[in-house]
């Protein structure tokens, strides 16, 4: 019975795993609707699973081993794609809330080597790309400053934890300092809207007349 309850879990996983591929697959063939179908899907088990009563070692272990952060981040490259910033922005923190969790428990050696564990490096990979993705929303939501903010921690993270030299880690360096330039001279263009139109209210105020 164990046995059989093993592999049910294994079959679900492959569930995940494929309606990933199959939403990508859509995402690439620009059908968004469809690809929404199968991501949601996949978290549906995913969540089911997370849900499902247990130990607190096998539920810390399920959640480095296997959390819907992928999921999650697939979900905001979709809705991000059809406009829907909002809800692309809360799946981005979702994802970084696991792989948060996962990443850095990894890196303290808080868990035994398993050799089901995906590569770490990757997993630091995946968390920087969902603080991009993360600043990536907050531009489109009008929030330069904080979209920076983010676009930096992935720039740090990748750099400590990937390397300087890593491409990874050259591009988010590049992505950070390109919007915070672009957010700087946002601010410039702002000030000097506000202050033309001051100028402009000065020059057209009518003079008030004066009595004795």
């Amino acid at each position: 019975m164990k046995k059989a309850e093993g592999f049910s879990v294994i079959d679900e996983y492959f569930k995940v795993s494929t309606y990933n591929n199959m939403a990508c697959l859509y995402r690439k063939l620009n059908r968004p609707k469809s690809a929404l179908v199968f991501l949601e899907q996949a978290l549906n088990i995913e969540y089911r699973h997370l849900n499902t009563p247990q130990s607190d070692e096998a539920f810390n272990l399920m959640m480095i081993k296997e959390n819907p952060a992928d999921t999650h981040l697939n979900l905001c490259a979709v809705l991000s794609l059809i406009g829907k910033h909002e809800i692309a922005y809360l799946h981005a923190l979702k994802a970084l809330t696991f792989l948060q969790s996962e990443v850095f428990e990894r890196i303290q050696g808080n868990i035994t080597t398993d050799p089901e564990l995906r590569p770490l490096n990757s997993r630091c990979a995946v968390l920087c790309i969902a603080y991009h993705n993360l600043g990536a929303e907050l531009e489109f939501m009008k929030q330069p400053e904080d979209a920076v903010e983010a676009y930096f921690k992935a720039a740090g993270f990748a750099e400590k934890y990937l390397g300087p030299n890593n491409a990874l880690t050259k591009s988010m360096k590049e992505t950070a300092k390109n919007a915070k330039d672009g957010a700087n001279k946002e601010k410039q263009r702002k000030l000097e809207r506000q202050t033309k139109s001051s100028h402009r209210l000065l020059r057209n105020r009518t003079a008030v007349p004066s009595f004795k």
